[in-house]
């Protein structure tokens, strides 16, 4: 889901823009039959949440100048599904064993800068 809006006009043109996408679970096939930690149907922690925002604002005060600002934010987080299998191995954080985490939410920004001269 997202928008996006914008303007130009004789001096300035302006956009700004966002969007959410996310997914609460996937679904297993209808043949799976569950596993040491996961029963069927929905694959436990298999859930992820991504949101940005982008904004860019230009000035062109005459033919042959433009001026654009933008800034760029971002915020992600998931989770990592577990092993599935019917053997899969003890929960923990050592060697080979099955991990239950959730990813860190990933969060960045940016602004840029650019200026065009045409000839």
């Amino acid at each position: 889901m997202g928008f996006s809006l914008g303007t130009r006009q004789k001096k300035f043109y302006a956009k700004i823009s966002a969007v959410e996408n996310r997914r609460d679970f996937y679904r297993f096939s209808g043949d799976f039959g569950g596993g040491r930690y996961q029963d069927k149907g929905r694959h436990v922690n298999s859930d992820y949440r991504n949101r940005s925002v982008n904004a860019i604002v230009g000035f062109t005060p005459t033919r042959d100048i433009n001026v654009m600002f933008g800034y760029t934010a971002q915020r992600y987080e998931r989770g990592q599904p577990i092993n599935a299998s019917p053997d899969a191995p003890d929960i923990g954080n050592k060697g080979n064993q099955t991990r239950a985490w959730r990813w860190p939410i990933y969060d960045t920004e940016s602004l840029h800068e650019c200026q065009l001269e045409y000839q």
